[in-house]
């Protein structure tokens, strides 16, 4: 019995992950194997046992299990001889964690060295891993000669059997080279490795975190961006990686990712409270120690529940590396690792900063743009514009006041600009009446009101008291005027409307038709601000002709924009298109004309569902326009196109937005176009990155003003762990998000469903059951009928997959039951239906009822055939073969290869099948050739 229990522990240890859980199993079959006093059962648990050690974040428990199994094997070396490769791999384990046990003395540690060498040699192995312990050992105590001669001869000793992996081996001399500062040739031994296809369970996490150093010092730094996100998510969750994970902590901190260091220090720090080693305490805490003393030292950081700054905890914990650093030199005889934990608290940064992501290095790049050049670096200056049309010598006083408000007045911002500089040089401050002086204030506030708008208020305020003493009437009306459109701009609307509106109504009936038209395009301005669009579309009605009269294009550019946008919030798009189309075509638009144009397009076509369209049209907008607006446009492009085909094109657009949306400090656009961007990746094939960035807009989103895409949010972040294969992580959001849901069960079916195919992924049949159940009750109430059809349908095979089978036929009845009042002759209805005889299929073969499995199945492709779901049919019929007799089994056979796609799997699948049922049936002429098909299409 307890031979039996052993076994049947093992086997359930065997579908387990590395862990606690996982070693508890294994630590109770040794135990059972003692009871049942079976020497080879003890062995074989007590090697399985130091595996799960190893792996299970426990490496300092495995050398009482393997002393055991050496001294077991070395008594009787012919009854155990089956074991002695695996036996002599777990040597290695046992060096490698004698170096990181202060407690174990370096003699023990050389002896342990001599008998491997010893064995080696009886065996007829190569030295190749010896020297490769060797040279380790020497690393860890200091012995910098016997090092660099046990690198020389591991370099030069030919691999065999017993060496490292062809990721791992490497991996320790890119550690050796980096350690001495051959970067270059660190980088050159990985490349070849990295080109290739690793199957390590420790690959290529650890290849890439052990070139982190090695690229940022050969300038390789996007290289290195990549290696620290691609090897940090596959080591974050594995408690024995806390020295790898170490690395990265060091690697941020010397890049200038102190935030990012921070993360992950907080995130680990309770690792140290059940390190998997004191060598791991060791390195973590100095990495952590140099952390926190890279950023505010008054800063809180949390450990085991107690809030503490960020200068205590750095104290705390360059303390404890130091002490463990202290007792591995005692027992080594050296000042190596004491030494080395000093050398990375008083790290110097290795760059200034590396950009962690695409949207990290563009952000960096548009703050650079937009920094002030400092006097060390100038920035390269912008194009100078065309020069104003010289100004007349002879023009001074008001003549020089007034051509600058005609040169305003018809746009030629430029010409108006020289025009005012020019009367600031030629009348001294001291000859300037009272009328000048307001009527600079009045020009003082056209200029600045762009970029400081409360300034410009002021100067119009200003202006306006200066108007009224002097009796200026119309000169009054015009700054109350600008104030008010200036106020509804800012929010202020009452305020601007009780200000400036009936001036407005005034000025557009008092001067020359330019004038005129200019104060009329302000007054429907002002009016559509206030939410009276029919008031405005009236005002520029009128407007039109005065256009005409004047001949000023540019003032009917701005009336054709503005109308354009009137129209559009009167929901009268087929008038607003011509407009907006017209302005793109005029040379007397300026580029940001033309793009704010396109963007209004863009809008307009998508609600039209013309996507293309508007994807075109964004890509003028953007391309015409800068700053905010042309952020706005390649976010809109990114979004209708990162769902799609085209979504590899959606990243540059939506990586620039995610930037300049930053830049521009805005929180809550970033983490928006964060999600589209996600979803770009997701749908071109980078997973990892579609998944660091879905993290990034998670973590930014609660507490924002878009907190309701968090379950969005959510749900791309969960794809994105699934195609990675990080089930857990998928599964915790999914059941984040179906705590969340409330009010529609059509959404909460869905993220059932979703729980139910990452439990069944995971291989948690008999948890996917359940979930299935409670999609198909969710799209019950939702009233979607086939939905909950294709749910049970999921469950039934899920618990078939459990060995739940009583389950698996009460569910199948159920979805029987459910199709049962539905028209017959619907497709959806007809496939579900197939596939009901399918599943039915599945389980009589399961129960060993062949020949109703067999008609079951030739059933479920008649149903297929039906509707044209000709994959469905070919799958199908090909079960039905497999389930017959080779004679009736051929044509079925013959059938399905002559008619799938060439190359697929069901192809493939039914030619070996093919070829087998040929030579049962002596055909083999037929068989070969069959085969040769098979042979030529294979890779």
């Amino acid at each position: 019995m307890s031979a039996e229990k052993v076994h049947e522990l093992m086997a359930r240890a065997d579908g387990m992950p590395y862990g606690a859980a996982k070693t508890a199993v294994v630590e109770e079959a040794v135990r059972y194997a003692d009871a049942a006093d079976d020497l080879a059962l003890s062995f074989a648990t007590r090697m399985e046992l130091v595996n799960a050690y190893q792996y299970g974040a426990e490496p300092g428990k495995s050398f009482v299990p393997f002393s055991w199994c050496l001294s077991t094997y070395d008594a009787d070396p012919k009854r155990f001889g089956g074991h002695t490769h695996t036996l002599l791999w777990y040597f290695k384990y046992m060096i490698s964690n004698l170096t990181g046990f202060p407690e174990i003395p370096l003699d023990r540690t050389y002896a342990v060295l001599d008998d491997m060498e010893r064995r080696w040699r009886a065996g007829g192995h190569t030295m190749h891993a010896v020297h490769r312990y060797r040279e380790m050992i020497a690393a860890h105590v200091g012995d910098t000669d016997t090092e660099v001669e046990q690198f020389r001869l591991w370099s030069a000793a030919p691999r065999d059997a017993l060496s490292d992996c062809i990721g791992c081996d490497p991996t320790g001399k890119v550690r050796h080279l980096s350690r001495h500062a051959r970067y270059e040739e660190a980088v050159g031994v990985a490349l070849p490795v990295l080109q290739g296809r690793m199957t390590c369970r420790e690959q290529p996490q650890h290849i890439l975190t052990s070139l982190l150093s090695a690229y940022v010092h050969t300038g390789r730094l996007t290289e290195a961006a990549d290696a620290h996100r691609r090897a940090y998510r596959a080591l974050r969750a594995d408690r024995g990686e806390l020295e790898a994970v170490a690395d990265h902590v060091l690697f941020c901190a010397l890049t200038g990712n102190e935030v990012r260091a921070l993360e992950l220090v907080e995130r680990h720090l309770g690792w140290l409270d059940n390190p998997p080693s004191p060598r791991a305490i060791m390195r973590f805490a100095s990495a952590a120690a140099l952390t926190l003393g890279r950023v505010a030292p008054d800063l809180r950081v949390r450990r085991s529940g107690v809030e503490v700054t960020a200068a205590a905890l750095a104290t705390e914990l360059a303390e404890q590396a130091a002490e463990v650093a202290a007792r591995f030199d005692a027992r080594n005889g050296s000042k190596q690792q004491s030494d080395i934990v000093a050398n990375t608290i008083a790290a110097e940064p290795w760059v200034e900063y590396l950009p962690l992501s695409e949207t990290a290095r563009r952000a960096a790049e548009r703050r650079s743009a937009t920094a002030p050049a400092s006097p060390s670096s100038p920035a390269t200056p912008p194009a100078e514009p065309a020069p104003p049309a010289p100004i007349d010598p002879g023009l001074t006083g008001d003549a020089l006041l007034d051509h600058a408000e005609e040169r305003w007045r018809v746009r030629d911002t430029a010409g108006a600009r020289a025009a005012w500089a020019a009367f600031a040089d030629r009348v001294p401050e001291a000859a300037r009446t009272p009328s000048q002086a307001a009527r600079l204030l009045d020009a003082n506030g056209l200029q600045i009101v762009d970029e400081d708008p409360q300034a410009a208020l002021t100067s119009w305020r200003e202006s306006l008291s200066a108007h009224a003493d002097l009796g200026d009437e119309y000169r009054v009306r015009r700054a109350r005027a600008r104030i008010g459109m200036l106020l509804c701009q800012l929010g202020e609307v009452d305020e601007g409307l009780a200000t400036g509106e009936e001036p407005l109504r005034k000025l557009f009936t008092e001067g020359d038709p330019a004038a005129r038209a200019g104060w009329g395009i302000s007054l429907a301005a002002m009016q559509l601000t206030a939410d009276r669009p029919a008031e405005a579309l009236d005002v520029l009605n009128r407007v039109e002709p005065l256009v005409e009269l004047a001949g000023t294009p540019e003032i009917g550019v701005e009336m054709r924009l503005l109308r354009a946008t009137v129209l559009l919030s009167l929901d009268r798009g087929d008038e607003a298109e011509p407009e907006l189309r017209a302005v793109q075509a005029t040379g007397a638009a300026d580029e940001t004309q033309r793009g704010y144009a396109a963007f209004r397009l863009g809008g307009l076509l998508l609600h039209r569902d013309d996507v293309d369209g508007a994807v075109d049209a964004y890509a003028d907008a953007a391309a015409l326009t800068t700053g905010p607006l042309a952020a706005e446009a390649r976010f809109h492009r990114g979004r209708l196109l990162a769902a799609g085909p085209r979504a590899a094109e959606a990243v540059p657009d939506l990586v620039e937005a995610v930037a300049e949306f930053t830049v521009y400090g805005a929180a809550e656009p970033p983490a928006l176009a964060r999600i589209e961007l996600a979803i770009a990746y997701l749908n071109s094939g980078r997973a990892h990155e579609a998944a660091e960035t879905a993290e990034e807009a998670v973590a930014a989103l609660p507490g924002s003003g878009v907190a309701a895409e968090l379950p969005r949010a959510r749900h791309v972040l969960a794809s994105a762990y699934r195609q990675i294969g990080e089930l857990d992580s998928a599964l915790e959001l999914i059941r984040a998000n179906i705590a969340a849901e409330e009010n529609d069960p059509y959404g909460l079916a869905r993220l059932r469903e979703d729980e139910g195919d990452v439990l069944e992924a995971a291989d948690r049949d008999g948890e996917a059951v359940p979930a299935y159940e409670a999609a198909a009750t969710a799209y019950h109430t939702a009233d979607s009928p086939l939905d909950g059809v294709r749910a049970l349908r999921k469950a039934a095979r899920s618990a078939r997959y459990a060995g739940q089978l009583d389950d698996t036929t009460r569910l199948l009845d159920a979805v029987e039951a459910m199709l049962f009042p539905l028209p017959s002759a619907e497709p959806a209805v007809v496939f579900h239906t197939a596939g009901l005889d399918y599943d039915r299929s599945a389980l009589a073969d399961h129960m060993g009822r062949r020949e109703e499995a067999a008609m079951l199945a030739g059933r479920a492709a008649e149903g297929y055939d039906r509707i044209g779901a000709a994959d469905n049919a070919a799958d199908a019929r090909l079960t039905q073969a497999e389930l017959l007799d080779e004679p009736a089994a051929e044509p079925l056979l013959r059938q399905v290869f002559e008619s799938v796609e060439h190359g697929t799997n069901l192809w493939y699948r039914a030619g070996y099948a093919l070829a087998d049922a040929l030579r049962a049936l002596n055909r083999d002429g037929e068989a070969d050739t069959i085969q040769a098909q098979l042979d030529a299409a294979t890779p």
